[in-house]
């Protein structure tokens, strides 16, 4: 068919360029790398594997449903890992020289996922197109990727990056889109509207939120990774922490933010190996995305006893349920490397099963819904007074209990806490802010303690 050879010459010239990327790693040419990358972004993800997606993707899950459903379901994966990745490289371009081992790791990684790709598609499901697909679809699925090639990109244009790939490249001759700087786009229920627009190429990408280190020293390190909410999903955080090669992400999030979570996770492993997946509670904002990290990472996943048997409902394949670890009440210690890490109990702060992590090394608590402030975009609390409100409507009403908030305020007077990172809004740094806001909770009234008046029948109209 000609619309399958039209892809395959894609393929031919998209080889060219990865062969150039891998090229410019050793030693590191960074313009010829941003050349590449653009070439990737412009014409691998919103060309061609939109091509893919929008026409032959389409009409193979018409045509042959049962055999290319699977096949098709593990390509859209690569294609938005891949994805993730060129954000990831896109963004260090943008952070400069300081970023430039980032850049490489991303380029390393974008390589290395798509050379096995166009390996799996040429083998696989372009072979089952051409058995699948009857020849007098070869003209509609011609025209319906040039119609779709035309909506992204202009004739010209395609071109012109044609010539680049096939002339053995142009770094900085060819005009192409720097990338926009990060954007501010935290996402408060006060200021969510009817009329607010929700598209879903906007759900994830980079925010000002950027992540960054933590702690780290000796092979132990601590990383908020970058911030990806987008659309009409509640801001969260992502954090790391690895030592000596082993990992553990808290709290990794939905589908939504899944590739680039999963993408920046690998980046900061370093060639690593990812060991848990640590789940605080049951929100949907804490581990839709579970399933996926079972099916592609050997990790196990952490949480309380309680949710064991509730987090299958979020589509956990029977085959790895066992890798869902239960974690008693009482909380427990957990090595990682050469080191530990302290689950601790914090339960009914909000969730009846809850946990948190303390790492004693970097000594940051990682604190969950605990100490979250919705609708700002800081980083780090500099005026707790000024914080304050964003705390304290979330709190009282999130929060189960005076009297549990209290006894967590003792448990964790008891540890010596430098940081409390949340899951939501910005971190409490350094003895001061964590002793204003320990000081803080001890005295709020939350729960059913402030509510309890809610709890009467409604007036019937």
């Amino acid at each position: 068919m000609q619309a399958i050879q039209h892809l395959k010459r894609e393929h031919r010239v998209i080889s060219r360029m990865l062969a150039r990327a891998r090229h410019a790693l050793h030693p590191l040419d960074v313009p010829v790398l941003g050349e590449c990358v653009d070439f990737f972004v412009e014409m691998v993800d919103r060309v061609h594997a939109r091509q893919e997606e929008h026409v032959l993707f389409v009409e193979l899950g018409e045509w042959a449903q049962d055999l290319a459903h699977g096949p098709i379901q593990a390509l859209q994966k690569d294609h938005n890992l891949a994805r993730a990745y060129l954000r990831a490289a896109k963004d260090a371009l943008v952070r400069g020289p300081e970023h430039h081992q980032r850049l490489s790791d991303a380029v390393r990684r974008y390589t290395d996922l798509m050379e096995a790709h166009l390996k799996k598609e040429d083998e696989l499901l372009f072979e089952l197109a051409q058995i699948a697909l009857p020849p007098s679809k070869d003209a509609d699925l011609i025209e319906a990727m040039l119609v779709s090639r035309r909506e992204t990109i202009a004739d010209e244009e395609y071109q012109r990056w044609l010539e680049v790939a096939e002339g053995g490249g142009r770094a900085q001759t060819l005009v192409v889109r720097n990338p926009s700087p990060p954007r501010v786009d935290v996402m408060d229920a006060r200021t969510l509207g009817e009329d607010q627009a929700h598209q879903d190429q906007d759900e994830t990408g980079y925010s000002m939120r950027a992540g960054g280190v933590l702690f780290e020293e000796d092979e132990h390190r601590a990383i908020w990774l970058h911030d990806f909410g987008r659309g009409l999903s509640v801001q969260a955080n992502q954090f790391l922490i690895v030592d000596s090669g082993e990992g553990m992400v808290l709290d990794p999030g939905g589908p939504k933010v899944y590739p680039d979570v999963l993408a920046e996770t690998q980046l900061h492993l370093r060639g690593g190996n990812l060991r848990y997946i640590f789940l605080s509670h049951q929100d949907p904002d804490i581990g839709t995305s579970l399933n996926a990290w079972l099916m592609d990472t050997e990790a196990d996943a952490l949480t309380s006893r309680l949710w064991t048997r509730f987090f299958p409902h979020f589509g956990i394949d029977k085959l790895i349920a066992d890798r869902l670890k239960p974690i008693p009440d009482e909380g427990a210690w957990v090595p990682l490397g050469r080191r530990e890490l302290l689950i601790l109990p914090a339960h009914y702060l909000h969730s009846c099963g809850n946990l948190q992590v303390f790492d004693p090394t970097s000594r940051i608590l990682f604190s969950g819904d605990l100490g979250a402030a919705i609708g700002i975009d800081k980083s780090v609390v500099r005026d707790f007074d000024e914080h304050r409100p964003y705390l304290e409507t979330f709190h009282r009403r999130y929060m189960g209990s005076t009297k549990a908030l209290k006894a967590w305020v003792r448990m964790v007077r008891g540890l010596d806490v430098q940081m409390i990172a949340p899951q939501h809004g910005a971190m409490f740094k350094g003895p001061e802010m964590v002793g204003r806001f320990l000081d803080w909770c001890e005295n709020l009234e939350c729960g059913i303690d402030a509510f309890e008046h809610l709890f009467k029948l409604p007036e019937h109209p």
